[in-house]
């Protein structure tokens, strides 16, 4: 098959290793046997100035990766992500001409190569999340100026972020989460302008949330969990009107909510639970309508639920451990698509609603130790979904609905 220029057998089950005669094909341009069996070592594949793309993802190989691949003059696309792989990353001398370079979900040891950010000045596309790497981005990471995508969470990287991070202006995706980086977030985070994601969940990072932030206009989705951020959240944020997901939870933030947030109109994933922050979030939340999941749990917020925002997407709703206080007034139309609620541990005093046992996708209700008073609802019980149905320590009164039994998933009843 020395003609043959592309060979696609991605996606079937196709096992056994591959064989060394590989390398004779010499006019092979793409390479792709995908989210297969494929186990054994990789042997060298095509020939310079010809393979451009080599993607062997989703397989079951093992051993290490030769350095062949990446000197391989004209390719342009690495994927050997899930597989087995287990050695350090592989070293080169001389520049590269890979754009994307893809080696997630393996067991690549070791530190990150200085080669992968001096000799790739064409990569825009860098992939190494759930590795075993450790060490520090260096501040050679500011010469790969092309770069775009950057995923490098869920390995043993420590220290803080290299000022030459922020000079790479062409980053849309930045994406370092569950590693062991400290330090603040530097303002000249604001450089990015081109940012649609910032992912720096659950590393070691101190200080106050750059206001700064507020200034990527394009951002989407903003993950700045499971730190160790003090202070208020900037009212800057409310600025970014694209905004689809906002995780601040598991910090350390005090104050309230920003006014401001009424503007982030296509927020769909709000989280801010395990901090300590206050006040009431009813302006805020009815100014929300494309809400999906809202986490807000152990935090100080008062007031009352809100009972008439235009919700009709909301999934999960979590306020345990609260002040929260008034009646549970939600609507029908807004619990319709509604599978998960805790409003557990606040000082809510209501009746519950006919939906608590009739919204067909309900499986987890929590509002135990509350101000719960009046009979559970006695109508027909259609919430056939329900597994966990948590309201004791409250004052109920009567007796449960016959109808109960009908929820043949239910595992947990607690009144």
């Amino acid at each position: 098959l020395t003609r043959l220029k592309h060979l696609h057998w991605q996606g079937n089950h196709i096992s056994g290793s591959l064989p060394p005669a590989l390398a004779n094909m010499t006019a092979l341009e793409d390479f792709n046997v995908a989210y297969n069996l494929i186990n054994g070592t990789l042997p060298p594949i095509g020939r310079p100035r010809t393979l451009r793309t080599l993607n062997v993802g989703f397989n079951l190989l093992t051993g290490s990766l030769p350095s062949y691949f990446l000197t391989l003059d004209g390719l342009v696309t690495l994927n050997v992500a899930r597989n087995l792989l287990r050695s350090s990353a592989p070293s080169f001398s001389v520049d590269s001409s890979v754009v994307n370079l893809i080696f997630d979900d393996n067991r690549f040891t070791g530190t990150i190569p200085d080669c992968y950010y001096r000799h790739m000045p064409r990569l825009s596309f860098l992939s190494l999340q759930n590795n075993l790497f450790h060490g520090t981005l260096p501040a050679a990471i500011g010469q790969l100026t092309a770069l775009r995508n950057f995923y490098v969470g869920n390995n043993y990287l420590v220290s803080s972020l290299p000022a030459e991070l922020f000079t790479l202006t062409s980053l849309s995706i930045l994406s370092l989460d569950y590693n062991f980086f400290n330090g603040s977030l530097s303002s000249n985070v604001s450089r990015l302008a081109s940012l649609r994601v910032l992912n720096v969940a659950y590393n070691e990072m101190t200080g106050t949330v750059p206001a700064a932030i507020g200034r990527l206009s394009n951002m989407t989705r903003l993950y700045l969990c499971g730190n160790h951020f003090h202070g208020a959240i900037p009212a800057d944020l409310g600025d970014l009107r694209l905004l689809r997901y906002l995780l601040l939870n598991a910090n350390l933030l005090t104050g309230t909510i920003p006014a401001s947030f009424t503007q982030l109109t296509n927020l769909g994933w709000f989280y801010a639970s395990e901090n300590q922050l206050s006040g009431d979030l009813y302006a805020i939340l009815t100014a929300m309508p494309k809400l999906i999941d809202v986490v807000m749990f152990s935090n100080a917020f008062t007031g009352p639920l809100p009972y008439n925002a235009d919700w009709r997407d909301l999934l999960s709703l979590s306020f345990g451990f609260n002040y929260l206080t008034g009646s549970l007034r939600l609507t029908a139309k807004q619990v319709t698509k509604l599978v998960y609620v805790d409003l557990s541990k606040n000082l809510l005093s209501t009746t519950l609603p006919a939906w608590t046992l009739q919204a067909r996708h309900l499986s987890y209700f929590y509002m135990n130790e509350n101000f719960v008073h009046g009979t559970l609802p006695q109508r027909s019980v259609t919430a056939t979904a329900l597994v966990e149905l948590w309201m004791d320590g409250n004052v109920l009164t009567g007796t449960l609905p016959a109808a109960i039994g009908n929820c043949s998933f239910l595992q947990l009843l607690r009144v």
